[in-house]
């Protein structure tokens, strides 16, 4: 047992390898990734070109990349079944 935010993808792969019997279940913990940028310094100081990165951005493949595919994108403060 283990607190939600210590458990990532590839160690739950990597336990699962080690000992089949294991269960390790994923829970939504409301953590985030963000793709931070510097909004003072060219060419990101442009809101135009800001709110362009933001529509262009490739939710569903930055989750999948990023947590090999067991990531939810973000709802407004999480519960019923993984936010609204």
């Amino acid at each position: 047992m283990t607190f939600s935010l210590d458990l990532t993808v590839p160690l739950t792969r990597d336990i699962e390898a080690r000992l089949p019997a294991a269960v390790c279940e994923l829970q939504p913990n409301n953590g985030t990734t963000n793709l931070i940028i510097n909004n003072k310094a060219a060419p990101f100081n442009d809101p135009k070109l800001r709110l362009a990165l933001s529509l262009a951005l490739d939710r569903v493949a930055f989750i999948s990349i990023l947590s090999q595919g067991k990531g939810l994108i973000g709802a407004a403060m999480l519960p019923p079944p993984d936010g609204s």
